[in-house]
């Protein structure tokens, strides 16, 4: 399946769509046709094709980034993830876990994410603080060590964790504590952290990458100071090796529902809330048929877009 950019369609007011509503943030997706499911997956190996009955193997990647849809999937769940279930960002705290060796078991990552779960729950519980939920983002470093960067999901305002409180919980490095800045679209915000590259770090590790990737953005150091930085939109997406498991979270946390409904009834619930990103590609089969268009766009009832405020992004014009 090949993907294309493509213009926005003109779409119908009783045209099917989906709707995600994620506190501020209103997400609605159109298909051109409706998708029914063209294969079955069998085991993790084999599928079979519905049209034919035939039985065939799936193709494995080495790398995630040799499957940019399994990707784009991961993040947009992770997004909508965050997008659903933080909508007060005083009541979070931002923790990184670094290792001091160069650890590259991804089962020892999680076994020592597991453990330092349990401790820092025991030392909440020990000390009269509130319960949390938490959502974990697992990081691959170029020289082959893992960071993990943990939300900290609180029912009220966050409380006050000495750094070097966390750092003897975690025990295996560098720690950093940090309140989560207000963001008009979170999960976008965080996702792009988790994801993009600094262009010194791939220089240093002679990354490759494609011009258009680059990007100038401002940055904040710990005491407020903004400065101009080039990163590379997407450039440790490389890093992941197939089959890995991006990020987890507690059981209390949920996924927004999915509302079915007509494009009337979607922009009833959008109101007078801007349009702040729209993106439609083209799907077309490996000889170049055409097979489906959809059209993703993002509402913003507080009206604003992190790139530049106020900037409507459309793909393919």
């Amino acid at each position: 399946m090949k993907v294309i950019p493509a213009k926005q369609p003109r779409i119908p007011n009783n045209a099917p769509v989906e709707v995600k509503v994620m506190g501020n943030v209103i997400d609605v997706r159109y298909l051109a046709r409706d998708m029914s499911p063209a294969i079955q997956k069998l085991d993790a190996d084999n599928y079979i094709e519905l049209s034919t009955g035939e039985v065939k193997e799936f193709e494995h990647a080495d790398a995630r980034i040799d499957d940019p849809a399994s990707i784009r999937q991961s993040f947009r769940r992770l997004r909508d993830l965050i997008n659903y279930n933080i909508t007060t960002p005083d009541n979070c705290l931002f923790l990184t876990l670094t290792y001091r060796k160069n650890m590259q078991s991804e089962t020892q990552l999680y076994e020592d994410f597991r453990r330092f779960n349990q401790r820092l729950q025991y030392y909440c519980r020990q000390n009269g603080l509130p319960h949390y939920e938490y959502i974990v983002v697992m990081e691959p470093q170029r020289r082959g060590a893992y960071h993990a960067h943990l939300l900290l999901l609180f029912n009220s305002r966050a409380p006050f964790i000495k750094n070097e409180e966390i750092a003897k919980l975690w025990g295996h490095g560098f720690t950093k504590t940090s309140a989560l800045k207000d963001s008009t679209n979170l999960g976008l915000y965080l996702t792009a952290y988790f994801t993009d590259l600094d262009i010194m770090e791939a220089f240093k590790n002679r990354i490759s990458y494609h011009p258009d990737q680059v990007k100038q953005v401002q940055v904040e150091d710990d005491t407020g100071h903004k400065q101009s930085k080039a990163i590379i939109k997407g450039g440790r997406l490389g890093m992941y090796p197939a089959g890995f498991r991006l990020y987890r979270k507690s059981k209390g946390l949920k996924y927004p529902p999915v509302i079915q409904c007509t494009e009337a009834e979607a922009m009833q619930l959008v109101g007078e809330a801007p349009m702040v990103y729209t993106r439609t590609i083209d799907l077309l089969d490996d000889k170049g048929n055409f097979v489906n268009s959809i059209c993703y766009r993002s509402y913003n009832r507080r009206g604003k877009f992190l790139p530049a405020a106020g900037e409507v992004v459309q793909d393919g014009e």
